[in-house]
């Protein structure tokens, strides 16, 4: 087990490209804001996102201010952090995937 651990946390180590839809899971959509995925709280905000480069060119203040009406976060970072640290705790099987 102690052993498994260890090259859980080796793989996880560096740079990883993670969708969005694996780091804001449905259920931590519908759990922390006021829709059930993360297309959908996209689409709500206004802007087109079929791509990582279409939601990287959504202005920050916008998102920014999409994220705080319509989540419990106070702010993106927030957001992104907690999102982050679950996506961790699965990859490490410390929480359900």
């Amino acid at each position: 087990m102690f052993e498994d651990l260890i090259r859980k946390i080796e793989d996880l180590n560096g740079s990883h490209d993670i969708p969005l839809s694996a780091l804001f899971t449905d259920e931590f959509v519908l759990l922390n804001t006021d829709f059930s995925s993360i297309s959908e709280m996209i689409d709500a905000s206004g802007f087109s996102a079929q791509t990582s480069e279409d939601f990287a060119n959504i202005p920050d203040d916008k998102w920014e201010k999409h994220v705080v009406q319509h989540s419990r976060f106070t702010s993106w970072e927030e957001m992104k952090g907690a999102a982050a640290k679950l996506w961790v705790s699965r990859k490490l099987g410390l929480q359900e995937t």
